[in-house]
């Protein structure tokens, strides 16, 4: 599996900064040169996967932009599975040109992820707009989405938007956005809706407007505006500065929440604290931050995606070159596990993209820094138990491979990837952009053909136990990260459902430091399948990892041998700000949602103290929390959009 690498140059620039491979391709003065054609035609190249076409993972890309500025008349059209990456060091401007040509009658975009079909845009990072200054008569939008309702999430970081009407126009299913920064726009953010979506790190002098399901503005600075936020649904303020600005929230034009100081955590929605749930509106009280969480400044600590920018080419190993081959088919156990093991603190292990088979458990010594290709797939743990340093992996696929049609790991022992290692310092270990995914595309003999829907395939369609695996001794910053097992064929040209069986998603035992954990815009959608099988087949409760074995479930019930979507057992310290957490089918069909009725219960709280949590969303369930093993917030009654709302949950149990 090979990925496209196209560089687009400018005359007259020196050679590229960053480490990037540098591949020559035409030219452009930046100036008066039209760059419209030469990047399409670099998007489009080889057959690649646009208009008519569904999914598809055999053809990435990388669009690599040196230094330089891009003038373009026409919209740039993102294909599927699309990397636009510029010089970390001297962003390149793609600027749109006097004569811009308008796509549709009403708007149009310099880059437009849209015309393709479904998926569009959901990661950016690293990013200045730059729009006509803020007027009246300005209509211009920095980033816009707008996605009917369709399954997409997303995640924004490192984002300034200057001027223009609107920052960010935006309406999904549920987001989450970190260190945006609005200059001078008319508005900063209006929102069409959504079922949950997290702000944190935002700066914002300008007006920001919202009609949606739920909110978190967290840790953020809103400066030198009238009104700061409209907002008439589930709603949460914390660590947030409303710095000259005399209305902090306003609720349908009436002012709910002062501004002119930093309000500590502020809420309106509905509040339940194991008792009877009630709406509440204003201040939220005994709500305690572990100090292990913050830095210095006292917001939650957050780490961006380590760029490398200030090393050289020369500092990077490629696993290829070492003797991998990344062909879905030979063994390259030993060639990855010699790279790793020679990597020094100065080297960045470069994983090509292609899929590594491996036959015995990958291990990742604590020092290594690892950059993927696209999303190369691979399995691994990082560092044995006891282990203290740091690991940053970025940009990697962890998957179940298989050689032929033989698994190679035992199913009820095999571990997508297992963190051991507690991090010398705040994020000194971490991963960012880095996915799990169980089946649905070639070469994972996970597909329509052999795992066709509504088939119970056990031997031959199952994943591995469980995919991602933090234990007792490990600690680690995640952002932006997917465990996903396939509920429909990336490669078969229609999206075709597929049934794949994994025994469980997230695992989470960290005591280190101490045993504390913030999720942010937790998401997760249970089997479609559910019915047939239930959640104890084909994995049995493995109780060494404290797995539900549903004996409280009545025997008349028919939905409670089902698939939890979070369980929150013997722990404490948690904050979860955000959770969407859904049940969209039962055995595939979906007659079950309005009727709240895909299964009975969806959170379990269990033994656990010092439990928050804020804006959670569920779907298709007939209750939200159970506490310790009781069934104790119904569905019915918080039923807003499309979705159940929670705005605040606080209790020890």
């Amino acid at each position: 599996m090979q990925v496209l690498l196209f560089v687009l140059s400018l005359v007259g620039l020196s050679h590229a900064s960053f480490w990037l491979q540098d591949i020559k391709a035409p030219r452009s003065d930046g100036i008066t040169d039209d760059y419209s054609l030469p990047i399409n035609k670099a998007i489009t190249e080889g057959k690649r996967c646009g208009l008519g076409c569904d999914s598809t993972t055999a053809t990435p890309a990388i669009i690599y932009f040196p230094p330089g500025t891009y003038l373009v008349s026409a919209p740039l059209i993102q294909y599927y599975y699309t990397f636009m990456i510029g010089d970390a060091n001297q962003l390149p401007t793609i600027k749109a040109a006097a004569n811009f040509v308008m796509t549709y009658p009403w708007f149009t975009y310099v880059i437009d992820a849209d015309p393709y079909g479904p998926g569009g845009v959901n990661c950016l990072q690293n990013i200045e707009i730059t729009m006509a200054p803020a007027s009246p008569d300005n209509q211009q939008k920095g980033i816009f989405i707008e996605n009917e309702s369709k399954d997409l999430a997303g995640f924004f970081t490192d984002i300034v938007l200057n001027g223009g009407n609107i920052g960010m126009d935006v309406g999904n299913q549920q987001f989450t956005t970190r260190n945006i920064v609005f200059n001078s726009c008319n508005t900063a953010v209006t929102m069409s809706w959504d079922w949950g979506w997290v702000f944190k790190s935002l700066q914002i002098n300008t007006l920001a407007k919202q009609d949606v399901g739920s909110v978190i503005l967290l840790d953020s600075k809103i400066s030198n505006t009238r009104i700061a936020m409209d907002h008439p649904g589930s709603l949460v303020v914390d660590n947030v500065n409303f710095d000259n600005t005399a209305t902090a929230v306003t609720d349908s034009g009436e002012v709910v929440l002062y501004g002119n100081t930093v309000v500590k955590s502020w809420g309106q929605g509905v509040y339940f604290g194991g008792d009877s749930p009630f709406r509440m509106q204003g201040r939220l009280d005994g709500i305690e931050k572990p100090t292990e969480l913050l830095d210095a400044s006292g917001k939650f600590f957050e780490r961006s995606k380590p760029q490398y920018k200030d090393l050289p080419a020369s500092a990077f190993l490629s696993v290829k070159s070492a003797g991998a081959r990344g062909d879905g088919a030979t063994d390259d156990t030993d060639a990855i596990q010699n790279v790793l093991n020679s990597a020094s603190s100065s080297q960045v292990v470069f994983f090509d993209h292609g899929a590594y088979i491996v036959s015995r458990t990958i291990l990742v010594p604590k020092g290594v820094r690892i950059v993927g290709e696209a999303w190369p797939i691979i399995m691994a743990k990082v560092g044995n138990v006891g282990d203290v340093g740091s690991v940053e992996i970025s940009d990697l696929m962890f998957g179940k491979i298989c050689k032929g049609n033989k698994l190679l790991a035992r199913n009820q022992d095999a571990i997508l990837i297992q963190f051991n290692m507690k991090s010398s310092s705040p994020g000194a270990t971490g991963m960012w952009d880095v996915h799990g995914r169980v089946g649905g595309t070639v070469g994972s003999h996970l597909q329509q053909a052999e795992c066709l829907h509504g088939t119970l395939n056990y031997e031959t369609c199952s994943g591995p136990f469980l995919m991602m695996h933090i234990t007792k001794s490990a600690g680690v910053y995640i952002e932006n990260s997917w465990m996903w097992t396939a509920d429909h064929d990336l490669d078969s040209g229609g999206s075709t459902q597929v049934s794949i069986f994994t025994g469980r998603g997230v695992l989470i035992e960290s005591e280190s430091p101490l045993p504390t954990s913030l999720p942010a815009m937790l998401q997760s959608e249970t089997p479609y399948y559910q019915g047939t099988p239930d959640a104890l087949t084909p994995f049995k409760p493995n109780p060494t990892y404290n797995d539900p074995d549903f004996s409280n479930c009545l025997p008349e019930s028919k939905s409670c041998v089902r698939s939890w979507g979070l369980r929150i057992v013997q722990s404490s310290n948690i904050m979860i700000y955000g959770a969407g957490l859904y049940s969209f089918f039962e055995n595939y069909g979906q007659a079950c949602i309005d009727a709240l009725s895909c299964q009975d219960n969806m959170v379990s709280i269990e033994s656990s103290r010092g439990v928050s949590m804020f804006n959670l969303n569920t779907v298709g369930t007939s209750n939200m929390i159970a506490i310790n093993s009781v069934p104790s917030l119904p569905a019915e009654t918080l039923h807003a959009t499309f979705c159940s709302t929670l705005a605040m949950f606080g209790k020890s149990i």
